[in-house]
């Protein structure tokens, strides 16, 4: 009788280590961070994990074959945890992120109505917790007071009015053939937009290439 006993309570530890959640797949905060770091480069490396927004030291998962990947819903990044079988979603953990961003920086004091050439800046990598549009600042015109070591944001630029009366180089397609010629401005214009240009006693409407050109297409 005392074997018997002895018997059940062995196979009762047994049944509780099988069942017990020691024997699913543990993983910390720190190493979630590192799979979905892993996975996020994958998909975009200019984007980083810097937090993951999961309350408790570590996550229980059962011990099944499993795919980890990265999700975006609205404006925010998830570590997405499915099983590989079924694709059930097991998981999705949100991920708080930072963006690498290429950014041109004033390298002095820029005037508003300055022209933006190379040597006003430099290009530098930074870290936002937010991404904006970044543009070639070049050729362009400062509407604000740019502080030395600013950001040069595009909401700090604005395309330069070129006036009426410029004299610029006029250059004409037709068909395959082209010809450069001196022409002058009759409209104002900014860079990008459609002028009109005379040249003689004819007045042509044309692309505004850049401050001292204007492309007429003759086609």
């Amino acid at each position: 009788m005392k074997c018997l006993k002895q018997r059940l309570i062995y196979a009762l530890k047994l049944l509780l280590i099988f069942t017990s959640p020691l024997w699913a797949l543990k993983l910390t905060k720190q190493e979630l961070k590192i799979i979905a770091s892993k996975q996020l480069e994958k998909k975009n490396p200019n984007i980083l994990v810097e937090e993951i927004i999961f309350f408790g030291k570590e996550l229980i998962l059962p011990d099944k074959p499993l795919f980890f990947g990265i999700t975006r819903k609205n404006n925010t990044y998830l570590l997405e945890i499915k099983d590989l079988i079924t694709t059930t979603v097991l998981k999705s953990i949100p991920l708080k992120v930072k963006f690498k961003l290429k950014v041109p920086v004033a390298l002095h004091d820029i005037r508003i109505g300055s022209i933006i050439h190379a040597g006003d800046f430099s290009w530098k990598y930074i870290f936002s917790p937010y991404p904006f549009r970044i543009e070639n600042p070049i050729g362009l015109q400062a509407k604000t007071f740019i502080k030395k070591g600013e950001i040069i944001k595009p909401s700090m630029l604005e395309k330069l009015t070129i006036p009426s009366g410029r004299k610029v180089r006029v250059i004409f397609y037709k068909k395959g053939i082209t010809i450069s010629t001196q022409g002058v401005l009759i409209t104002n214009g900014k860079v990008g937009d459609i002028v009109k240009v005379k040249r003689g006693k004819k007045i042509f409407e044309g692309f505004l290439k850049n401050e001292t050109t204007v492309i007429v297409n003759l086609n």
